[in-house]
């Protein structure tokens, strides 16, 4: 861990365990990254454009459907309150 020696936080563990799949002997995706995949990287602005231009409309909804949406939700907010009691809270 702290070493990345394959001993864990204290250094004090078994050898031989290595840093996993994702560290640099293996070869993961997550090389160098100590785990935190895509830490600090910006988003492509290309490509959102891309992707606003392709599917303009991709999150817009008419006001019926989100009427009717809403109206879903509110069924199983209802039911999700109903088993709660019945469980006892």
């Amino acid at each position: 861990m702290p070493g990345f020696n394959g001993k864990g936080p204290r250094a004090s563990g078994r050898s031989g365990r290595g840093k996993g799949p994702c560290s640099s002997a293996g070869g993961g995706a997550q090389t160098g990254s100590r785990g935190r995949r895509n830490a600090g990287e910006q988003v492509n602005q290309e490509y959102i454009q891309n992707a606003e231009r392709t599917h303009p409309n991709i999150y817009q909804y008419s006001l019926e459907e989100l009427k009717e949406r809403k109206q879903e939700l509110e069924k199983e907010i209802k039911w999700i309150e109903d088993r709660i009691k019945e469980l006892g809270e």
